[in-house]
């Protein structure tokens, strides 16, 4: 007892930082206990993010239940610079089995199962979902985290909150904004400052209602007339299966299409710049088009999910990967058709346009899987 006051005698801070800690305890424990008490919750959102998070959206979620039984409605607007909505997608989980994505621009009405094939459809509904809202025990692993620390208050919406951040293993500085009243979740923010890690977002929510039941069929839509149905579980994509066909904008503004290559053994590497398992596979990329002929063999990076600040042509050359034309999918609707949910995916594709090799992520033999493909492509 007496070593550890004069502890504290010397080193007041300590005191302070044992009180910050047990009081952004004290705030997570106590919105634990109400995030319990909600079974159903809706909210209308908005989420600015930049580097790895990239994006800018706002919309309206019901979310009900608990995982892995969640059923969530997800109205997901794509807003530009000037806030203006230019992209609108609807997407549903009803009881954590069946993913429906309806695309307004596209007047499709994609669906499936999570476990069927079609776990894809659901990857934006990460922009909009707060998941502590479905958690079995939400904030146990914040808890859990020495760095966590109190904030103090802020004022947000008319709404006095209670700041409290973890630094998380990403290196991610969270930062969580509680309702001082009722105890629940209404901001949330991310930062990042290391350089190749950099990133952030800030996402806010109001009109946020606990425990108002909302009509079942929220969470199972049916097809709008005039929208296409497509049964996702039932679009193959594998080894084997037609590969969908794409229409590209170049680093330069010219354009390339899937139907100029025809009779080609082609390559595509989908890859962003925060990524980086992306980082790993682009030098063996980079060499694989140096090493065939491009009357034989077309290699195409294609940057998808990227922040847009970044130059992407400049970025190229820095890193020195100019042996392969890099594509821009903007929207991303050339990785929604090839049901990418991570990053990066490599694919082989043969001259008669069937998939010949396919690849979720990095790996050590990579280099040699990669001309294993592409040499038996050719020879198909």
């Amino acid at each position: 007892m007496l070593w550890a006051l004069s502890l504290l005698w010397f080193c007041p801070q300590c005191s302070f930082a044992q009180q910050n800690l047990e009081k952004a305890r004290e705030i997570l424990i106590a919105s634990q206990a109400a995030l319990k008490q909600v079974n159903q919750v809706s909210y209308q959102y908005t989420y600015q993010g930049y580097g790895k998070y990239n994006g800018h959206f706002s919309g309206e979620v019901s979310m009900q239940g608990i995982l892995p039984g969640l059923s969530a409605y997800v109205d997901l607007k794509s807003l530009n610079a000037q806030n203006k909505v230019i992209k609108r997608e609807e997407i549903t989980i009803a009881r954590g089995q069946g993913v429906t994505l309806t695309d307004h621009a596209e007047k499709t009405f994609q669906y499936g199962t999570l476990r069927g094939g079609s776990v894809h459809l659901s990857s934006y509904a990460t922009y909009a979902l707060v998941w502590h809202y479905s958690h079995p025990a939400p904030f146990q692993a914040e808890l859990a985290n020495a760095s966590l620390k109190y904030e103090g208050d802020t004022t947000l919406n008319e709404q006095v909150l209670h700041k409290v951040s973890v630094v998380n293993q990403f290196g991610d500085k969270v930062t969580w904004h509680i309702g001082k009243e009722d105890k629940l979740i209404h901001a949330q923010r991310s930062t990042n400052t290391n350089a190749e890690e950099e990133g952030g977002f800030f996402f806010t929510i109001t009109e946020l209602k606990a425990n108002i039941p909302k009509p079942a069929g929220l969470f199972s839509p049916e097809a709008a007339v005039g929208y296409e149905s497509i049964d996702e579980d039932n679009r193959e994509l594998k080894v084997g299966s037609e590969a969908p066909g794409w229409f590209l904008q170049t680093v330069d503004g010219s354009y390339r299409r899937a139907l100029d290559y025809q009779g080609k053994v082609v390559v595509l590497d989908f890859w962003a710049s925060w990524c980086k398992p992306c980082w790993q596979i682009m030098p063996v990329v980079n060499k694989i088009q140096s090493g065939y002929d491009k009357d034989d063999v077309q290699v195409f990076g294609v940057n998808v999910w990227e922040k847009p600040s970044l130059d992407v042509a400049q970025y190229l050359k820095d890193k020195g990967y100019d042996h392969y034309e890099t594509l821009l999918d903007k929207e991303a609707r050339t990785a929604k058709k090839y049901k990418i949910y991570s990053l990066p995916l490599l694919v082989v594709i043969g001259k008669d346009g069937k998939i010949k090799f396919i690849h979720n992520g990095a790996s050590q033999n990579l280099e040699t899987d990669l001309k294993a493909a592409i040499d038996e492509a050719l020879r198909d």
